[in-house]
């Protein structure tokens, strides 16, 4: 779980943010809203990328307010991506799956890209990279992960196949799963799946 208590958020010479509410966990909340109305600026602001100017984020009982991204026990995928570019795709899955080649071999199949394994990022399309990013949210051993603009670069079904198991991760794993997304309508509504407008996240989230 992620609770955000009193948020005024932003970058020194942009516009400043406020967001106060519970992201809880077992759940996938997709953040909507206009070009240039905060969405990714609240995903940066939770992973404290963004400069936090007062409030409180806590995940779990923990206080993580001032705590860099690596030690608040998150999982952020930027929109272009979280590949090592050294690294082949079976290798970048293998280190955020502990070294689990035959997971690694299973979840690639699953997707049916076990022809990408042994590719390096810069032989791999955009959607390509987005895959093996997102795959890798399947492996990390972090209970919240943020997401912004996964299913950017995806054909229409392989963006419904990664939704849906973004859906049972949160459901089966007890994930708190926050994503920035325009792409809402790619199956059925989900008891899990919460949707938030971002110009009302303050109304939308309150406690």
């Amino acid at each position: 779980m992620i609770r955000c208590e009193d948020l005024v958020y932003g970058y020194e010479k942009g516009p400043q943010y406020r967001a106060h509410g519970v992201f809880k966990e077992a759940s996938v909340t997709t953040i909507t809203g206009e070009n240039g109305s905060g969405k990714t600026t609240f995903l940066h602001a939770l992973a404290g990328i963004v400069p936090l100017h007062s409030g409180k984020i806590f995940y779990g009982p923990n206080d993580i307010t001032r705590k860099m991204l690596e030690n608040r026990g998150v999982y952020l995928v930027f929109a272009h991506g979280n590949l090592f570019p050294g690294l082949t795709v079976q290798q970048n899955l293998a280190v955020a799956g502990g070294g689990d080649m035959e997971l690694v071999h299973h979840l690639l199949a699953s997707y049916d890209a076990e022809n990408l394994s042994v590719r390096y990022p810069r032989d791999l399309s955009s959607g390509e990279k987005q895959l093996i990013s997102l795959l890798r949210t399947r492996l990390v051993p972090h209970s919240a992960i943020l997401l912004d603009e996964p299913l950017n670069y995806l054909s229409l079904d392989r963006a419904r196949q990664v939704r849906s198991d973004l859906v049972d991760l949160a459901r089966h794993k007890r994930k708190t799963i926050i994503m920035v997304s325009h792409q809402l309508k790619l199956g059925s509504p989900d008891a899990i799946e919460h949707c938030v407008c971002i110009d009302k996240l303050v109304e939308c989230l309150r406690t």
